[in-house]
């Protein structure tokens, strides 16, 4: 189960969105209307809300680790940093 939560639509058609309960972060792109997925590191941290910065990279709130991530969509790389 995916429970997928809030989301964004960007600037280039893609709607991102936090799959909270699968701990990953969704993209459904509405042009080719193919969906991606990318996991979060840290088990458990659920991501919740989604939004897309001018660079094309993703964030969003761990909702139980403490933690936000930026996603590099183009790489599949994501970086988490730790709140204080």
């Amino acid at each position: 189960m995916s429970a997928p939560r809030r989301g964004m639509l960007d600037p280039d058609g893609r709607l991102w969105f936090g799959e909270n309960r699968a701990n990953r972060i969704g993209m459904f792109d509405t042009k080719t209307e193919r969906f991606q997925e990318w996991m979060a590191p840290t088990a458990e941290s659920w991501p919740y809300d989604v939004t897309a910065d001018k660079n094309g990279d993703a964030w969003s709130g761990g909702e139980f680790s403490d933690r936000v991530l930026r996603l590099n969509a183009k790489t599949g790389e994501i970086v988490e940093y730790l709140l204080p």
